[in-house]
C-alpha cells in the first residue's frame, strides 16, 4: 500500500512541476506583463454604383485607386488591402427579355465594400477620418489581444 501511495505522490508531484510554469506564465499575463497587440482595420463601404455587370471589378479597382492616393495624401503609410467583395444587382429600368431568355438593356447596380489592414491604430484613425471627412462610409475597427507567449 506504502509503495502504491508513493507511485501517486511522485506521480502528482511531476504533474505539479510541468504545470507551475504553465500557471505562472498565466498569472504574469493576469498581472500584466506582456503588452497588447493592436490589430488595426478600416473597411469601406461603396453603394449603389452604377455598372456594367462586364465592368463592375475595374469600377471597384478605381474606387480602391481613389482611396489609396487618399491615404498617401493623408501620409497614411500604405494600407494592406486584406479582402474585398462585391455584388451587382439589376435596378430594372428597361430590361426587355427576348425570346430565349436573352435579356438586353437595363441598368444594374454595386454594392462593395473593401478591408484595409494598418500598420497603427493611430494610421487606422487617421485614415478613417480622412475618408469620412470625403464622404466615404469608413468603419474603423480595432482588436486588441495579449499574447505572452515565449516565442
Amino acid at each position: 500500500m506504502r509503495k502504491i501511495l508513493f507511485i501517486l505522490l511522485m506521480a502528482a508531484g511531476l504533474i505539479a512541476a510541468a504545470i507551475f510554469p504553465a500557471f505562472a506564465d498565466r498569472k504574469a499575463a493576469d498581472a500584466g506583463d506582456c503588452p497588447m497587440k493592436d490589430d488595426a482595420y478600416v473597411n469601406i463601404s461603396f453603394n449603389n454604383l452604377a455598372v456594367d455587370v462586364s465592368n463592375v471589378k475595374s469600377v471597384l479597382d478605381k474606387k480602391i485607386d481613389e482611396v489609396m492616393a487618399l491615404a498617401e495624401a493623408a501620409k497614411i503609410k500604405k494600407p494592406m488591402i486584406q479582402n474585398y467583395s462585391y455584388n451587382v444587382y439589376s435596378s430594372g429600368g428597361g430590361v426587355t427579355c427576348c425570346e430565349g431568355g436573352n435579356c438586353a438593356g437595363g441598368s444594374y447596380q454595386a454594392n462593395g465594400n473593401v478591408n484595409f489592414q494598418l500598420s497603427s491604430t493611430e494610421d487606422a484613425a487617421g485614415f478613417a477620418t480622412a475618408l469620412m471627412q470625403k464622404g466615404y462610409q469608413a468603419n474603423l475597427n480595432v482588436s486588441s489581444y495579449r499574447n505572452c507567449s515565449q516565442d
